[in-house]
């Protein structure tokens, strides 16, 4: 398929939707990643270990111009029913089409019932393809980094255990997740969605009344799911748990510990901050509805 005009780029296209990247893939990946950044100081909802690491539930999008990367989009869907998309694009509105069309054939074949395209505030390009579309605005998230200088500044006085979780743990995994602390029954497909790797518990006075995920790849460390039980919320759990979790991670060499916080959620973003976290970046969500049929 050829473009003729002045100054328009001819489209030489390749379009490839693969589960896992090659190392080859993983390295133009990359340099896309921090060719973007520099230029037009961009920040992405990716770690490294996402781009690099076979994951059931992650799949990958590249589309090439003439042999060259222009755009790359990371699909992920923990809930089997909503597909979360990041974008890494330096192209046209022509070429994200194309990659939009390929993206739209997948989420048809999995029965996706909606599409969440995450994309950094300060992305002019990306944020004007997706209006034009009208896919409408859902929510806002901040992606923050921690800063190590702050460790010095952890009190340490809460009375509080740090537990790898565990099978006989799922049940409460789920109510943490989903605040259900009545007597509803939790059902045995919500206990074996549950995945236990990297969650940490913490448990004050005998009970579990917090989790959270930590995820380490190669020293880049993100922080997921931090929940702590509505009945224990104000009593200092919640920071006791942090500073517990943090102190443990930096015994080890690392690169970078961030977190993402919903920008409405001023309670948590106040404690974050109040910890040594800083806002590096704010994605915003726009959620397309699948029509099933």
């Amino acid at each position: 398929m050829k473009e003729k005009g002045k100054g328009v780029r001819p489209l030489v296209t390749e379009i490839n939707q693969v589960s896992t990247l090659k190392n080859l893939e993983i390295s133009e990946v990359n340099q896309l990643i921090t060719a973007l950044q520099k230029k037009k100081n961009l920040s992405f909802k990716l770690n490294k270990g996402m781009i690099a690491e076979e994951n059931p539930y992650v799949n990958h999008i590249l589309y090439r111009n003439q042999g060259v990367l222009l755009g790359y989009m990371l699909l992920s869907a923990y809930d089997p029913q909503e597909l979360e998309v990041t974008t890494v694009f330096d192209g046209t509105q022509q070429e994200f089409m194309l990659m939009y069309t390929c993206l739209k054939q997948y989420g048809k074949e999995k029965n996706n019932k909606n599409c969440l395209f995450i994309v950094d505030q300060e992305d002019t390009l990306l944020t004007s393809i997706i209006k034009e579309l009208e896919i409408p605005y859902a929510f806002s998230e901040y992606h923050m980094r921690f800063n190590q200088d702050h460790l010095t500044t952890f009190n340490k006085t809460k009375s509080l255990e740090l537990l790898d979780a565990q099978e006989s743990d799922r049940e409460i995994i789920v109510r943490l997740n989903e605040e259900r602390f009545d007597n509803q029954e939790i059902t045995t497909k919500e206990l074996m969605e549950v995945e236990l790797e990297g969650i940490q518990l913490a448990r004050v006075n005998g009970e579990i009344v917090g989790k959270l995920k930590v995820d380490n790849y190669q020293g880049e460390v993100g922080i997921y799911g931090f929940m702590v039980a509505p009945h224990i919320r104000g009593q200092g759990v919640g920071r006791a748990t942090l500073e517990a979790v943090i102190t443990t991670i930096y015994k080890n060499k690392i690169d970078k510990l961030y977190l993402e916080v919903e920008s409405t959620n001023a309670r948590a973003l106040h404690l974050y901050q109040s910890m040594g976290f800083r806002i590096e970046a704010k994605f915003d969500y726009y959620d397309e509805k699948y029509s099933i049929t």
